[in-house]
């Protein structure tokens, strides 16, 4: 991997992390700690790493899917509003 293509995988990670964590979709923060949400972010990065097309309504059902996975329905309440609108910012980072 170049030197350019690290820097841009991770800054691209980094902007999936502050648009996660600023949303804080369990509602966590400020007690948990501050990688709590890591898995997660790691998992919404690849899987947009591997579908270079993916659309906002597939990436939020991904979020949400992800979400719902690890914490389970009862916790994670976000709307699918929510979830689209956290895709469109992650989709519109700059990567």
């Amino acid at each position: 991997m170049r030197m350019e293509e690290t820097v841009l995988t991770e800054h691209s990670l980094e902007s999936v992390r502050d648009i996660i964590n600023d949303w804080d979709p369990i509602g966590l923060f400020p007690m948990a700690p501050d990688d709590e949400y890591e898995d997660e972010i790691r998992q919404i990065y690849k899987y947009i790493s591997d579908n270079a097309d993916i659309g906002k309504k597939e990436l939020a059902t991904y979020i949400s899917n992800t979400f719902i996975d690890l914490f389970g329905i009862d916790s994670f309440t976000a709307s699918d509003i929510d979830c689209l609108y956290v895709a469109e910012q992650i989709l519109n980072a700059d990567f």
